[in-house]
């Protein structure tokens, strides 16, 4: 068994045998999970919403699910409202000084 099994899984869709879209995922302990990354072919409208939905739906006990970071895109930005979150947390980063 893979140390990962537990906490990370992902899921492919194929589209006429080609790959359209990826997502992989899982719980961060029990009660939140995040998506860790999607990834989808922009031909295929609401793609990336199915993935989202599926990956968080395989997790269904899980209170909460971090999205991470829009990156400043608006589009995804928009995405992400669209889930209709119950609530959003304020996203911090640090580094360490040369």
């Amino acid at each position: 068994a893979d140390a990962f099994d537990d906490i990370l899984m992902g899921e492919v869709v194929e589209v006429e045998g080609a790959v359209a879209a990826f997502t992989f995922g899982g719980p961060f302990d029990g009660r939140v999970g995040s998506v860790f990354v999607t990834v989808s072919d922009h031909d295929h409208a609401g793609l990336a919403y199915l993935q989202r939905h599926s990956l968080m739906s395989a997790c269904a006990g899980l209170e909460a699910f971090d999205d991470g970071t829009d990156s400043g895109r608006g589009g995804m930005k928009q995405m992400k409202q669209t889930l209709r979150p119950i609530r959003m947390h304020t996203v911090y980063s640090a580094r360490t000084r040369d």
